[in-house]
């Protein structure tokens, strides 16, 4: 599996197609968690579900704490899942202005 994380709009997917264009791509896994509890246990179901997918993530870690509990929650539980998804990646990449760099 391949994590790559970046902020919004900056060129993830098209970063994933010119790299990796035969693997599958699941990409916006902080929508997907959205209505995750635990984090870790959804990271735990997408290794197992997508063992050879590029996995694409917003970073949403990196600005104004939200104010509702609700997104609060949100926030960190994407945080642990992709703790958790770097740690079991083959690569990891950040992607910013369409440019990657691999962090692992």
């Amino acid at each position: 599996m391949i994590l790559i994380v970046g902020g919004f709009a900056q060129g993830k997917r098209e970063y994933a197609a010119s790299r990796w264009p035969e693997k599958p791509v699941v990409a916006d896994l902080q929508e997907l968690l959205r209505e995750e509890t635990d984090g870790t246990a959804f990271a735990q179901r997408l290794l197992a579900e997508h063992p050879d997918a590029v996995l694409i993530c917003n970073e949403i870690g990196c600005g104004v704490v939200p104010l509702t509990p609700a997104e609060r929650r949100w926030r960190e539980e994407t945080g642990r899942c992709l703790t958790t998804l770097a740690a079991a990646a083959e690569e990891v990449h950040r992607v910013c202005c369409g440019l990657g760099l691999r962090l692992k």
